[in-house]
């Protein structure tokens, strides 16, 4: 590998696997799809789309490989999303023995090219203990987010803290008329100045009926304000 070639990194935030399907479909969405021109690992079940940032780092920064270097990536690649979850989590959760800029992160590139299909490879290491990770790239077509993802100037844009995101979901999870299944509704409202970031956000569901004699439990969320 040349001198000073960036080299993408995958760390705990690319642990994905939630956020895909656990088998392929008419779209290959077990797998995320890493783009290295934008720069972003994407996965979605159909329901729900994330995009991650993949950040890119000197190799120079990395320990020397014990043996050759994977090519770099140069076109969109599909990486089996369970898979990918196993190996950055077990990298951000192994012990570091010799400690360096980027230990528990994960060295990814293409590896060989095999009858069965392209393999990619993923190397970790602290220095004095190297692991190597290879798998069968994903294949298929993954479908565009970019036609789908809203574009122009946004009718609302409100920021909610997950943390209390968090205990509303597991609230409407055990008390919900339907566990887990149980919608949320969130309305939006302006105050005189048509901003959404200054008033409180309503919510809504149906709650177990043996409990809630058909009644809605409704509450309010407050945004965290723009600056």
């Amino acid at each position: 590998m040349a001198d000073n070639e960036l080299v993408a990194s995958f760390g705990p935030e690319h642990d994905l696997a939630a956020f895909a399907q656990s088998e392929a479909g008419a779209y290959p969405i077990n797998c995320v799809h890493y783009d290295p021109d934008r720069g972003y690992a994407e996965v979605t079940d159909g329901r729900i789309l994330m995009r991650v940032p993949v950040p890119r780092f000197d190799a120079d920064a990395y320990p020397p490989l014990i043996g050759p270097p994977p090519s770099p990536v140069e076109d969109p690649v599909l990486i089996p999303a369970d898979a990918l979850s196993r190996i950055v989590m077990a990298a951000a959760n192994a012990p570091v023995l010799s400690p360096y800029p980027y230990a528990g992160r994960v060295r990814f590139g293409i590896g060989p090219r095999r009858e069965n299909g392209q393999h990619l490879a993923f190397h970790s290491s602290d220095r004095d203990v190297e692991t190597t990770a290879v798998m069968l790239a994903g294949t298929g077509k993954f479908p565009s987010a970019d036609e789908v993802i809203p574009t122009g100037d946004p009718a609302v844009s409100v920021r909610l803290s997950p943390l209390l995101l968090r205990r509303l979901a597991e609230y409407v999870e055990k008390h919900g008329a339907n566990g887990s299944a149980t919608p949320i509704r969130f309305q939006f409202f302006t105050d005189h100045k048509g901003r959404f970031d200054s008033r409180p956000v309503r919510f809504s569901f149906r709650g177990n009926p043996d409990s809630s004699q058909d009644r809605e439990t409704e509450g309010l969320m407050m945004p965290i304000h723009e600056k």
